[in-house]
């Protein structure tokens, strides 16, 4: 399959057009939308949400957890006010699935289930378990 580069493509060309949203565009909604904004930011405050309101600053959890949730929640309200917000989505002006984000993160979200979070079945799921070297999948499964 050709790499079509937004500079390579003539946009009156429908064929180009095409070739750019399915190559370029769609991966990274995909990405952007999803990966980024469902998995990063939406369920990172949810734990932090969750450990600031249930667990005393002094528990052992707590500790190991805060450094990576400081600031969740702040960037969060910040870029659901600005980035996200029903009227003036910025994702809308940027990619073409942008109009359908809540419809994408809704369906994102039912399709997670707590067998996600189970790292060996994670990367049996993805079909990794046999690739050798890879690292991310060695250190995670000794951490677990």
């Amino acid at each position: 399959m050709d790499q079509f580069y937004p500079l390579q493509i003539n946009y009156n060309n429908p064929t180009a057009k095409y070739k750019a949203d399915s190559n370029l565009v769609n991966p990274l909604q995909v990405y952007s939308i999803v990966t980024h904004f469902g998995r990063a930011h939406c369920l990172s405050e949810m734990f932090a949400v969750s450990a600031y309101r249930n667990l005393p600053t002094a528990h052992p959890i707590f500790r190991i957890l805060q450094p990576h949730i400081f600031g969740i929640i702040p960037v969060n309200v910040q870029a659901r006010g600005v980035l996200v917000n029903p009227g003036e989505n910025v994702f809308a002006l940027f990619l073409s699935g942008g109009d359908h984000l809540h419809a994408l993160l809704d369906r994102f979200f039912r399709q997670l289930k707590y067998q996600h979070f189970k790292v060996p079945e994670e990367f049996a799921a993805r079909g990794v378990t046999d690739v050798p070297g890879y690292l991310y999948r060695e250190d995670s499964i000794a951490l677990w």
